[in-house]
């Protein structure tokens, strides 16, 4: 009776919650039995297909306990072990709580991924005490029953009540009457979400501040670098996803070279006038404000949501440009990419006009809806910022825009009453030749003097729309196919090291590659960053999940940090899945003996029973002496184990054995193209093929070089004391490492955790360090001693504690080139005082650099006239008159 009567009250309460609403219902429970949370959606997300989560609260902790998205119409759910979530939703979605405790106790929340936070209700666990069990008594049975039914009435009685405040509270909301004619309830409703916007404004703000520390007086981009529009497909070996990149399509590639040019062509106008502004990209209306701290969900600030839409505007959902300016308001861009070559004919001209003024006008709607946008989402200031507009035809010259626009002169009046000017209005508009333009001062001063009603960004204003458009309660998400490891769009350069490092370390392949690994035996070559260790790692998977013992095989004479990697990452590979079932074994054999490549082989079959052997074999060593023995250590291996699987890598061709397939890989995947620019200004290493071209729009051009000049202490010795100094610096402004804990080495990135729709991006940590040294040097040297002093752990490294030391979260230093194959977010390269000319040193320079998964600094030495100076100011004569000579040449010249 009580279970029938608990079940009807819980029906009657989901029945009554309004509409839109997102509920969620929790039974109370004993301790150690399963309880069921039921969400309730106010939509089928089976025919809407949106994702949605669940979070549990607990003393201001939050724990994302379920999420789910969508996967190619099907869904797909990640949650916490002691969970167990029906297969499919509609309007509702039930999980269990397996075995509550103490900890299970709390709030929970549904959420629906973009849903307004103040439409999602709460619901509570209660874990009740154990009660002793009674004697079957029915006179208590009676009076308990009584009991519940009259429960039941009371809290059916107050159901009614509170909905009709409800109700009277919102409609008095939307008229926005007195709060005397709302009644006292309503009165300290609106005082509260008073308090609560008040509070999420000032967390907002302490929070920004703390991201950039001088936002009133510097410029930045956010996200910092650009990301491209890209196109991927997913495939799944033994249990590893891997990404595939899809042809791009033309118009994407046409926006992403368009949005690079236009954001160098605004960082030229930042460097010659010192601009103190935001410039925002990538950004979508919906991600305004989408993610406030629970704590502050009832805030009351304007929200997309709220603004209507106009006839026409339903599809127009982002900013191109946003850029908010210390001293002239808002500005809002939109960027148009139609084209106007091949114009020699009347005809063709008449088709390109037509294509412009098509796009003109689609431009026109768009800063339209931006404007309206920014006025509604300031509305509650006293005095909203100006709003200027401009549009970016990158692709055409003005002179063309200048043509379409005469013979359609209507279109010409709608652009100059959208610019508010009476003048030529495509004197505000940024085409092609004024991209190109190596003085840009002329439109932007034209841009920025426009329209301006006297108005003057003060600094609370500008604090304000930093504070809610930058920080951590609205967040972006880049283009990539809905997978649980989506990431969320950097704000800071921090955040963008990080980022760029994720994206250019996770699992890439180009098409086709995948394929090869039905063949028993492959030997990969090509230069580093080409993606031969993944392709080692997911043929050792495989293997692995064929329950096969996987032997790893070092042919160097001492154990390589490659071998020590691929290890580690088919070691993990099998504690994060239970599928593979095979076993790992690492082996050494030095191929200049022959007597160790037939103990080699002898333990190789003793290893792998009565299965077939497997052996890889990574970055086999590319020096001209051990071309002859390493061909000659496979030659043994298939001769002796016909049957053998043997997969082999090396950055030389020279080194591919006979009777073995070989692919030469020469697209790169894991160095972003930043980085491959540095390397191509050094001169090609023999035996290495060159880079190719990829077809395939990289997800981001990477983080610019940071360049570094040496200090030096006299002509011919760097300070390195100095130069220690100066590289701290640079990662403590840029990078925050000063910022980063010495025991969990993570950084405040973001306050409040971001919804499971998007993975946010990870913290620095020391480990993602690599500094490499041309020159000869010890843990005791002033540069190493300087990362000490200021806290950071830096560990020097060689062949015999590599093992260790590359799993701690530490700052790694190592000589140029002894760390092959591995890569790292952060790549610190200090060039020795003399440029070395040999092979090997120009080996060692490539395979340190392109380590690089992000951030390379390049610590190096001064041009020629630096040094010059440098000398000069150390007191000696003739180098002064030599300075003095080659600075009146230049300037005669």
């Amino acid at each position: 009776m009580k279970k029938i009567l608990l079940v009807l009250l819980l029906q009657i309460v989901t029945a009554s919650s309004q509409e839109g609403h997102i509920t969620c219902t929790i039974p109370p429970v004993k301790m150690s039995q399963d309880a069921v949370l039921t969400c309730n959606f106010p939509e089928d997300l089976n025919v809407t297909k949106k994702d949605f989560a669940i979070y549990h609260y607990l003393n201001d902790n939050r724990d994302d306990i379920v999420d789910c998205w969508w996967l190619k119409g099907e869904m797909a759910c990640s949650t916490k072990p002691d969970i167990k979530y029906q297969a499919s939703v509609s309007r509702s979605f039930t999980i269990t709580l397996l075995n509550v405790s103490s900890i299970q106790k709390g709030e929970y929340v549904c959420q629906i991924a973009n849903h307004d936070p103040k439409l999602i209700q709460t619901c509570h666990l209660l874990i009740k005490i154990a009660e002793k069990e009674d004697n079957g008594n029915p006179v208590v049975a009676i009076v308990s029953t009584i009991l519940v039914v009259g429960v039941i009435l009371v809290i059916l009685v107050i159901i009614v009540v509170v909905m009709r405040k409800r109700i009277s509270f919102r409609k008095c909301k939307c008229k926005r009457k007195n709060i005397e004619e709302s009644g006292e309830d309503q009165a300290m409703v609106v005082i509260d979400d008073k308090r609560v916007t008040k509070e999420f404004q000032d967390f907002l703000l302490k929070k920004v501040r703390e991201m950039f520390p001088d936002m009133l007086d510097a410029c930045y981009f956010v996200p910092p670098i650009h990301f491209n529009k890209t196109r991927y497909k997913t495939e799944t070996v033994a249990g590893q996803v891997v990404y595939i990149p899809d042809p791009p399509d033309p118009s994407d590639v046409q926006y992403n070279q368009a949005m690079e040019n236009v954001l160098n062509y605004l960082r030229r106008i930042v460097e010659t006038k010192h601009e103190r502004m935001f410039v925002l990209t990538h950004f979508n209306y919906d991600d305004y404000l989408n993610n406030p701290d629970h704590k502050y969900i009832t805030h009351v600030l304007p929200v997309p949501a709220g603004l209507k839409k106009r006839k026409g505007e339903n599809k127009i959902g982002c900013f191109d440009f946003l850029i908010i300016h210390r001293q002239y308001g808002v500005v809002v861009g939109v960027v148009k990419t139609v084209g106007d070559k091949d114009d020699e004919s009347q005809a063709k001209k008449k088709t390109i006009d037509h294509a412009v003024v098509l796009e003109v006008s689609e431009a026109i709607l768009q800063l339209r809806k931006a404007v309206c946008v920014m006025q509604h989402l300031m509305s509650d200031q006293n005095q909203p910022p100006k709003v200027r507009q401009f549009l970016i035809l990158p692709n055409i010259a003005q002179s063309t825009l200048n043509r379409a626009l005469h013979n359609h002169p209507g279109v010409a009046q709608k652009l100059r009453k959208s610019f508010e000017t009476e003048d030529v209005p495509t004197e505000l508009c940024l085409c092609a030749d004024r991209l190109t333009d190596p003085q840009p001062m002329t439109w932007w001063d034209s841009l920025m003097t426009t329209s301006t009603d006297d108005f003057i960004m003060n600094d609370d204003l500008y604090e304000c729309l930093i504070a809610r458009f930058c920080g951590p309660a609205t967040t972006s998400s880049l283009d990539i196919p809905r997978t649980p490891d989506s990431l969320q769009l950097p704000k800071t350069i921090y955040q963008a090291v990080s980022v760029t490092g994720d994206l250019f370390d996770r699992c890439t392949l180009y098409p086709g590659m995948t394929d090869l690994i039905q063949e028993p035996r492959v030997f990969l070559s090509g230069p580093p960053g080409t993606g031969k260790t993944r392709l080692l790692g997911l043929v050792g998977r495989k293997w692995l999940s064929e329950g096969r013992v996987v032997q790893i095989v070092n042919t160097s004479a001492e154990l390589t940090s490659a071998t020590i990697q691929l290890v580690k990452i088919l070691q993990e590979a099998q504690r994060s899945g239970t599928s593979l079932k095979g076993m790992v074994v690492s082996l050494n054999c030095n191929i200049d003996r022959r007597e160790d490549i037939r103990s080699t082989i002898n333990r190789l079959k003793e290893n792998a029973g009565e299965k077939s052997v497997c052996v890889i074999a990574d970055d086999v060593e590319i020096t001209t002496e051990k071309t002859k023995q390493i061909r000659m250590f496979f030659r043994s291996l298939l001769s002796w184990l016909p049957d053998i699987y043997c997969w082999a890598s090396s950055c030389s061709t020279e080194n591919t054995p006979k009777d073995w397939r070989s692919e030469i890989l020469t697209v790169p995947i894991s160095c972003p193209p930043s980085v491959l620019q540095e390397m191509a200004k050094e001169n090609p290493i023999p035996g290495v093929v060159p880079y190719s071209e990829s077809k395939f729009t990289s997800p981001t051009e990477g983080m610019p070089v940071m360049h570094i000049k040496h200090s030096y202490s006299s002509a011919k010795h760097i300070d390195y004391e100095q130069c220690g100094k100066n590289i701290l610096n640079v990662l403590s402004q840029a990078l925050r490492i000063s910022c980063m804990d010495t025991n969990s080495a993570t950084m405040d990135v973001l306050a409040s955790e971001p919804q499971k729709r998007y993975k946010h991006p990870t913290a620095l940590q020391y480990k993602d360090i690599l500094m490499l040294f041309e020159d000869d040097f010890t843990q005791f040297m002033p540069l190493i001693a300087a990362f000490k002093e200021s806290r950071i752990p830096v560990q020097v490294i060689d062949s015999e504690n590599q093992g260790d030391i590359l799993n701690n979260n530490v700052v790694v230093a190592a000589k140029a080139g002894f760390l092959c194959g591995i890569k790292r977010k952060v790549v610190i390269y200090v060039e020795g005082i003399k440029k070395p000319s040999d092979v090997s040193a120009g080996w060692n320079k490539l395979r340190s650099i392109t380590s690089c998964t992000s951030q390379l600094v390049l610590v190096s030495s001064p041009a020629t006239l630096d040094s010059l100076i440098f000398n000069a100011l150390a007191g000696t004569a003739e180098v002064m008159s030599l300075v003095l000579r080659v600075t009146a040449a230049k300037i005669k010249s």
